[in-house]
């Protein structure tokens, strides 16, 4: 299973370290997506539209169980879409072209800043 992360959970992220992702993902290299991503404050949200770049990083993720966890970290309830502040998705990475699960944001964004360089470490 292959996970592209693009803000909090990406290595040296708060995120990163509160799920000990370190030790449970294997970094396979960076990577990137079509979409565009915004500044939201203290985490960034993505929205797959626009004309935009995003830049994170490709996982693999051995432990079939740690989803459930980024799931709940990311707020984002299978059995309840609507309510859900990110949703899970399938992308196709631009530069490797690998299939992987990312987070999509799933409330509106107007107002919000885009991230123009696409890369929530250098904003």
């Amino acid at each position: 299973m292959l996970l592209f992360l693009y803000g909090t959970l990406m290595t040296g992220e708060p995120g990163h370290r509160e799920l000990r992702l370190a030790k449970r993902l294997v970094l396979i290299g960076r990577d990137r997506i079509a979409g565009t991503l915004y500044d939201l404050g203290d985490y960034p949200g993505l929205i797959l539209s626009g004309s935009g770049i995003v830049q994170g990083e490709l996982f693999a993720a051995p432990d079939s169980g740690l989803l459930a966890e980024i799931d709940a970290f990311e707020l984002y309830d299978p059995f309840d879409r609507e309510a859900s502040e990110y949703l899970r998705i399938r992308v196709t990475t631009l530069d490797s072209g690998h299939d992987a699960w990312t987070y999509a944001y799933n409330c509106g964004v107007r107002g919000m800043p885009v991230i123009a360089s696409g890369n929530w470490h250098i904003r």
